[in-house]
Formats: structure tokens, sequence, C-alpha cells
């Protein structure tokens, strides 16, 4: 991802971009600072342009990025043990930023988390106006020994309930 390069953790936050779709946009943030934006094109622009309605842009301000670049690299470990994946469906408010919902998650895995994904969005038929139904994917990694199924439910589990603490509500 364009933080790992750099060295630092994105988060993202509403943006009032009118170039982009509302509901569907948001501000590019380091330590505060805004480095741009992204989300999909708005209808009418999209229209203009002759392009999709499903079509999405980013505009990152590179010298903005270099500059909150790491000026040196880090290295760790890599674990000899396999990785575990539980993944999540769920409906919740729109909102809820999924920032926070990564957050919640991540922390609920206590270290454990090697990586959090979003895999999946819908929203439309079957689905509250209001809500969007999300799938998320969870890997975990001990750093020293094999997980086992019940250890990796059990964060799993964690996770989930954080979510719920969000609104989240299970779709199967």
């Amino acid at each position: 991802s364009l933080g790992r390069l750099v060295g630092r953790q994105l988060t993202f936050r509403p943006s009032d971009d009118e170039r982009l779709q509302v509901g569907k946009r948001a501000a590019v943030v380091v330590y505060e600072r805004v480095l741009g934006v992204m989300g999909e094109i708005s209808p009418s622009i999209a229209d203009t342009l002759d392009l999709g309605h499903d079509t999405f842009a980013a505009e990152i301000d590179v010298d903005a990025l270099i500059g909150v670049a790491e000026d040196k690299v880090e290295y760790c470990r890599l674990s000899p043990y396999p990785a575990v994946r539980r993944d999540f469906a769920f409906l919740i408010d729109r909102s809820v930023l999924y920032a926070a919902i990564e957050r919640v998650v991540r922390e609920a895995a206590a270290g454990l988390a090697e990586d959090v994904r979003l895999f999946d969005v819908y929203a439309g038929k079957g689905i509250p106006s209001d809500k969007h139904s999300l799938g998320m994917a969870l890997t975990l990694r001990h750093p020293e020994k094999t997980l086992t199924d019940e250890e990796a439910n059990e964060i799993a589990a964690r996770a989930f309930a954080e979510i719920r603490r969000l609104g989240g509500e299970p779709r199967t």
C-alpha cells in the first residue's frame, strides 16, 4: 500500500471534495496532514467525461507524501509459522468509517493481525438504504508458534464483538 511504501500509517476521514460522490469519498491523512483525496467520481463529472458511474479516482500530493516518509527502513523477523485467515461478513451503518472498523479489529487481535483487508462492499437489493454489507478478511500470524483453530477463532470472536459494538450485524 501507499502507506507501507513511505513507512507511515495512512488514515482516512470524510472529505468535502465535490468532484467525488458523497458517502464515497475520503481525505488521505498522515499525522493530521491531508495528502490528498480518493473516492468515486461524482455522477455529473462522470457523465461529462463519458465515464461509468463506478469510476474511482485519487489525487495525492506526491511532494507532501515524500515529506512524511520515514528516513529509515525497519526490518522485522519473518515468522516461520503459518498465517490463519478469518473472514467476516456484516451489515453496518454507512456512517461508520472503515478506519474505525479496522482499528477495533486490529486492537482485538492484540498484535497478531498481519493484515486486515476489506474485500467486498455491497449496497442494494436486500440491504437497508442506510447500511451496507462489508466483507473483511483478518489474517493472523503468531511470531513464535502456530496458532490453533481455537486461538484463531477466539481472536476472531473478539474482533467481531468489537464490530458489533460499532453497530455491525452478522450477514450470512
